[in-house]
């Protein structure tokens, strides 16, 4: 029997053999659901049922370690690799000079400078394939001080207002709006990259508001925060399709 693992808009099916081999690798290695994974393997070998939950977390387990997915991701344009660390990191000055803007806790805390780089990589791409954008230092006039212009949208096309948001680190699965931000501030659409172990930067999908605030909430250098799992995001392309629509109507 196969098990389904969906991740984002590809559905990938692997029988209980595959899993088993795969989840063994893991639980010999010193990574994020190390312990899940020995959890649902102990399972596996019993032949017992695996639970809702046990396959949510096998879905993140596959989205951050399985290199067959990663790869079959990118192979078939579902996700885009947009920048890269070492890039970043020969940025990392300038970067972190622009993320002192936005708050004391992005510059020493969630290494606000990479999703500064993000945004910046994720506005390239746009540019690269037609897709015209205005940002919110092109419309001041939209915003009555700081605040309100660095808790608004990073772009926005046509009449869609986007937030551009970044997993910036190798072990992460979600992105986090923070909660009052995101329901004093609403953007139309969330768009979601993330760096790899591999130190590279992709565009892996996006999400509606209306789907963020479904996600438990948590509280992390005092500000309430959604957790958005990046392996439920829609597929990029669709966004993209969309997008260029919009400005050719």
């Amino acid at each position: 029997m196969d098990i389904d693992v969906k991740i984002n808009c590809r559905n990938f099916s692997f029988s209980v053999k595959e899993i088993q081999e795969f989840l063994e690798l893991i639980c010999k290695n010193p990574v994020r659901y190390k312990q899940e994974s020995c959890d649902i393997l102990e399972k596996l070998n019993k032949g017992e049922n695996l639970t809702d939950y046990d396959k949510d977390i096998l879905r993140a387990i596959y989205f951050l370690h399985n290199e067959e997915v990663k790869d079959s991701m990118v192979k078939e344009g579902l996700w885009k690799v947009i920048g890269c660390r070492c890039e970043a990191e020969k940025r990392k000055k300038e970067l972190k000079n622009e993320a002192k803007r936005f708050g004391k806790y992005r510059y020493e805390k969630d290494k606000g400078w990479l999703g500064v780089y993000a945004e910046d990589k994720v506005k390239k791409y746009f540019q690269g394939i037609g897709i015209p954008f205005e940002t919110w230092q092109g419309r001041k006039e939209e915003f009555k001080n700081w605040t309100d212009s660095i808790n608004g949208y990073d772009i926005k096309v046509g009449n869609l207002t986007i937030d551009i948001k970044c997993a910036t680190e190798p072990h992460y699965v979600e992105i986090t709006p923070k909660v009052n931000v995101e329901n004093e501030k609403p953007k139309d659409v969330y768009i979601a990259t993330k760096f790899f172990d591999d130190g590279c930067l992709y565009l892996i999908g996006y999400f509606l508001h209306k789907e963020i605030t479904k996600y438990p909430q948590t509280r992390k250098y005092g500000a309430k925060y959604y957790q958005v799992k990046l392996y439920d995001a829609r597929c990029i392309n669709d966004l993209l399709e969309k997008l260029k629509n919009q400005d050719e109507a």
